[in-house]
């Protein structure tokens, strides 16, 4: 907090903002919950947050999609240009 705090009022002033949990291991431990839970108004918890899956979050899964089709394959061998 004594970092994100001061660059939220830098950024942000007084206005709201939001901050995304993504849940992984050390964001839901007990101890960060509870704080993100009295620092920050509207936060929601592991029993309201969607699952990972793709199915209920499918922009996370639909970009990597659009990556592999839309990008040309590249040769990772070095080519001398003469």
């Amino acid at each position: 907090m004594n970092v994100l705090l001061p660059w939220k009022y830098q950024h942000f002033g007084e206005n709201d903002f939001i901050l995304q949990q993504d849940l992984v291991p050390a964001h839901g431990a007990k101890t960060t919950i509870n704080l993100c839970a009295k620092l920050f108004h509207g936060f929601w918890g592991k029993d309201i947050w969607p699952s990972n899956s793709p199915v209920l979050n499918p922009m996370d899964f639909q970009f990597g999609l659009c990556w592999s089709r839309d990008s040309p394959a590249h040769d990772t061998r070095q080519k001398r240009q003469h």
